[in-house]
């Protein structure tokens, strides 16, 4: 559960995970807030929680949701299987403040985006490949 946050400026907030998640699969790279669907939760509660856990910020969520997947193998093993829902969403309220198991919240004008675009994560350049904003 994630969003594309966006502020009234139009810029993109991206998270790093902070080092208890050294060596993890999003670990060193730039991605969109999120994580885990509590259960009982419904994805948009999922996806606000998520975003106020790791920045303290409270956003309103709009439109449905893009839906990717990822699975990692090693040989014929599943290492890693996620399906990403993300929301696209608007700040309400506030300044990112990392949290959670986050190191650094920062917001990406779009010059920034393209010119961090080796740092950003590759499921984050398909996801936004998928909401239409190419990098």
């Amino acid at each position: 559960m994630g969003a594309l946050v966006f502020d009234r400026r139009g810029r993109l907030l991206l998270v790093k995970h902070g080092e208890e998640k050294k060596g993890g699969y999003w670990y060193g790279k730039w991605i969109p807030p999120g994580g885990r669907l509590e259960p009982g939760e419904t994805l948009t509660e999922g996806a606000a929680r998520e975003i106020r856990e790791e920045t303290g910020l409270e956003v309103k969520l709009y439109g449905k949701p893009i839906v990717l997947d990822r699975i990692v193998r090693d040989g014929l093993a599943v290492k890693l299987h996620v399906v990403y829902v993300s929301y696209l969403c608007k700040l309400s309220d506030g300044s990112p403040v990392a949290q959670s198991d986050v190191s650094v919240a920062k917001w990406f004008c779009w010059d920034e985006i393209v010119r961090s675009r080796s740092e950003l994560h590759e499921d984050v350049r398909r996801l936004l490949a998928q909401s239409y904003l190419h990098v």
